[in-house]
């Protein structure tokens, strides 16, 4: 038959499942088998992730970016199996209003859009963990992300928006654009009558050429003026 199976953080009592619950496994019939042998037991295991792996392990592009948004959990069995079926994860996310109050269907498919699981084989690697698919809304909480898997490893849910947000605004951070040159004032040209100043040189200029003679310095004086 097919089966689910419930992960609440440790010592939660059933009154609070709605908002302990840190994973759901949907397993449906004859998708969780022993690949040695079909009728041995599987013990199905989910742990949490130290924050230090969270930190400084392959998502750390998502940690700095305060873009992870769901629990993040290990998940593997306790023998090896036939997983080509895949099974169901379903990790509800931070979605409360400021007030504390669950928000409505609408707004979480709206912040559904926006994310995406994603998964690591070795959470110590800095690497980077790799996108796992697309989130469709589940049932683990008011507003889960819903996915199918196909192996076991690490899995969270990461708000893509902000991560590619954040990088781009480290980007232009770093490379700052290029101040603006202020424009430069081209020189004016004034025509018009001569000035007192150019008229003395003119003045100068007409003696020189006179070479002492009075009448042609007195021509050149009246077409001047």
């Amino acid at each position: 038959t097919d089966t689910v199976v419930e992960v609440r953080a440790a010592g939660e009592s059933s009154v609070d499942a709605a908002q302990s619950t840190v994973a759901k496994v949907l397993c449906a019939k004859g998708s969780l088998v022993a690949a040695l042998d079909p009728t041995a037991p599987v013990e199905l295991l989910v742990n949490d992730v130290a924050t230090s792996d969270q930190q400084y392990g392959s998502f750390k592009f998502a940690h700095e970016s305060r873009a992870i948004v769901s629990p993040m959990v290990e998940i593997f069995t306790s023998v090896e199996v036939d997983i080509s079926a895949g099974l169901q994860l379903d990790l509800p996310i931070n979605s409360e209003t400021e007030s504390g109050q669950p928000i409505t269907e609408s707004e979480c498919l709206s912040l559904l859009d926006r994310m995406a699981p994603y998964s690591s084989n070795n959470i110590t690697d800095t690497a980077g963990a790799e996108r796992a698919g697309n989130c469709t809304k589940g049932t683990a909480s008011s507003c889960s992300c819903m996915f199918t898997l196909y192996h076991f490893t690490t899995y969270a849910v990461v708000d893509v928006d902000t991560v590619v947000a954040v990088s781009n605004a480290k980007v232009a951070n770093e490379n700052p654009a290029a101040p603006t040159p202020a424009p430069t004032a081209s020189p004016t040209t004034v025509s018009g009558p001569p000035t007192a100043s150019s008229a003395s040189s003119l003045n100068a200029s007409v003696l020189l050429v006179a070479a002492g003679t009075t009448t042609s310095v007195l021509l050149a004086l009246s077409r001047l003026f």
